[in-house]
């Protein structure tokens, strides 16, 4: 399995590809402007981040289990 140092290295596009291998999905929430997929792999929680107008992947970032409590009820 990588570590986070390694995922956050990696391109976005293979970053995607990673978490929808190797992730599990957990929820998904809403903005005006994105859709956001939460993902786990072992013990750590990614947000992939889609813009709702193109439907691309915007970014991936890297939440903790605190703010996972708080963004996803």
């Amino acid at each position: 399995m990588i570590n986070d140092e390694d995922f956050s290295k990696l391109p976005l596009e293979d970053q995607a590809l990673f978490l929808w291998e190797h992730g599990q999905f957990v929820d998904l929430r809403k903005d005006l402007n994105h859709t956001i997929q939460l993902y786990a792999v072992g013990k750590l929680f990614y947000e992939v981040w889609y813009e709702n107008e193109d439907n691309q992947t915007e970014k991936i970032r890297k939440i903790d289990a605190e703010e996972v409590i708080i963004l996803y009820p």
